[in-house]
């Protein structure tokens, strides 16, 4: 399927959202990460797979302080069939590549998923594995796992609205983010996050950042460049209205004691005019060396 403008919209939210977090906030935290030899999934044949007991590495370079990976010891990025998977925590190499010790990166506070699943849905039916600085860490975590603290972000409607003669229209968005946190403090960090959306605009960028191996496409991911070169009137995402209520539910307290809950709601808007092809405004940046390239118009899906 084509890459539509409903894809951009929610994954650029998901964009934003991590990144304000890192950056207002500095949700993250520096460690040295031990990895350990797991089995890889037929698809990977011919690789070896080192996971970790943290997943969703940090990968954006605009956030100051924090440890972006490029390679593990001696070895870097593209040598030996060396990829770093940022998503699910993990480095995979060609086999026969022994790799030792740990890695140092950052971890956010919070593991932020995009889902279609309704809010208690997922308080009711889904199966958290915890961050290991909640529980000592002793293996890696499995591929795709749910770790909490984490967020989930989803649409609840959508729906286009006439703005100007000519066919420019409103494509309003309802996005609900559920957020399960391990402490109030962080819960009322995200509250503030959310709460002070309102009025502030986002750029549309990439589906993702990622290739097929949750690598970066590029080597070099940097959402505030993404921000500077996407600051055009067709490319803006607009957020009308966000609200966040703390929640304290008996049925979420029985299920997860340790989990303090809140739920978000944000009303964003998109300028568009529905009968025309979406068209892709957004730069995604690579960096060689010390060489800064933008491609245009990214239609990877």
């Amino acid at each position: 399927m084509k890459k539509i403008i409903d894809h951009d919209i929610i994954s650029s939210f998901k964009e934003f959202l991590g990144y304000s977090l890192l950056k207002d906030l500095e949700a993250f935290r520096n460690v040295n990460v031990p990895l350990y030899a797991t089995t890889p999934a037929r698809r990977f044949a011919g690789k070896d797979v080192y996971g970790s007991p943290f997943a969703q590495w940090v990968y954006d370079s605009s956030i100051t302080g924090a440890n972006i990976p490029s390679g593990v010891g001696a070895l870097n990025r593209g040598i030996s069939g060396l990829s770093i998977d940022f998503k699910n925590g993990r480095v995979l190499v060609n086999s026969g590549v022994p790799i030792t010790g740990s890695i140092p990166v950052s971890i956010p506070d919070f593991n932020i998923y995009v889902t279609t699943t309704s809010a208690q849905k997922i308080f009711l039916e889904n199966k958290f594995e915890y961050a290991p600085y909640l529980k000592a860490p002793t293996s890696a975590i499995k591929a795709d796992s749910i770790i909490a603290p984490c967020i989930f972000v989803s649409y609840t409607s959508t729906e286009n609205v006439p703005f100007q003669l000519g066919g420019l229209e409103s494509t309003n968005f309802s996005i609900q983010v559920a957020v399960f946190a391990d402490n109030l403090h962080h819960l009322m960090g995200v509250q503030k996050i959310i709460r002070d959306m309102s009025k502030r605009v986002f750029p549309t960028v990439s589906l993702t950042p990622f290739n097929e191996l949750n690598d970066l496409k590029y080597g070099h991911w940097d959402y505030t460049l993404v921000q500077q070169l996407n600051g055009n009137q067709e490319n803006l995402i607009y957020i009308n209205d966000t609200s966040f209520k703390i929640l304290d539910l008996d049925y979420v307290n029985e299920k997860h004691p340790n989990i303090l809950v809140g739920l978000g709601n944000v009303s964003i808007s998109k300028f568009r005019r529905p009968e025309t092809v979406d068209e892709t405004y957004y730069f995604t940046p690579l960096q060689n060396g010390n060489e800064i390239i933008f491609y245009q118009n990214d239609n990877t899906v």
